[in-house]
This record gives structure tokens, C-alpha cells and sequence, in this order.
């Protein structure tokens, strides 16, 4: 019994790690200072979801960002605001999940100078 105890123990302790190391993978591969995941539904996107939203990001506007806050409004979709280049370059998207794939929906292009 005790040997039990001490497995699942360990198994919680591996979801964790796990779990962390999503996160920080996604935030590496963003090159992310801060991301911010908020809204009435934030609870329901796992690390991986969030980690695809942040990949859209990248489909967008390559490089390395100071700043994206996903909003969670629906249970399938949200919406980003996006901050790049050290603050130079903003533009905001929503991403919708189909099927349990999330993609890219509207896109706001940054104004034109």
C-alpha cells in the first residue's frame, strides 16, 4: 500500500513538472516576456492550448514580444493583444478552436505610420 501511495505521489509531481515545462516552452518559443491569460473562461485553456495561441502569434509577426494578454471569452475562443519589438509593433487577433485545433480568426493589422 504504502508503495502505492508513494507512486501516485510521484505521478503528481510528474504532471506538474510537465506542466511547468509547457508553459515555459511556449514562452521561450515566443520569446515572451509576459503573457497574460485572463477572461471568464481562462481556467478552461491548458498549457497547450495556450501554447498554440502563442504560436499563432508567431504565424503573424516573427520575432520576440514584450507582451501578449489572451483573453478568454468563449470556451473556444479568445482574444490577443499583442505587443512586439520592444513595444515598436502592436496588433491584435482572435483564435478559434475547431475540433480541438485552434486557428488564427479576425486579425487587426497595426496602423500605418
Amino acid at each position: 500500500m504504502k508503495s502505492e501511495i508513494d507512486e501516485t505521489k510521484f505521478r503528481r509531481i510528474v504532471v506538474r513538472s510537465m506542466r511547468q515545462l509547457v508553459l515555459l516552452s511556449a514562452f521561450v518559443l515566443a520569446g515572451c516576456a509576459q503573457v497574460k491569460v485572463v477572461g471568464p473562461y481562462r481556467a478552461g485553456l491548458s498549457p497547450s492550448d495556450v501554447q498554440n495561441i502563442i504560436q499563432i502569434a508567431q504565424t503573424i509577426e516573427r520575432g520576440s514580444y514584450s507582451r501578449l494578454t489572451i483573453r478568454a471569452v468563449r470556451p473556444n475562443e479568445v482574444w490577443v493583444d499583442a505587443v512586439a519589438h520592444g513595444g515598436t509593433f502592436f496588433y491584435d487577433y482572435s483564435a478559434v478552436r475547431r475540433g480541438g485545433t485552434w486557428t488564427r480568426g479576425r486579425y487587426t493589422p497595426p496602423p500605418i505610420d
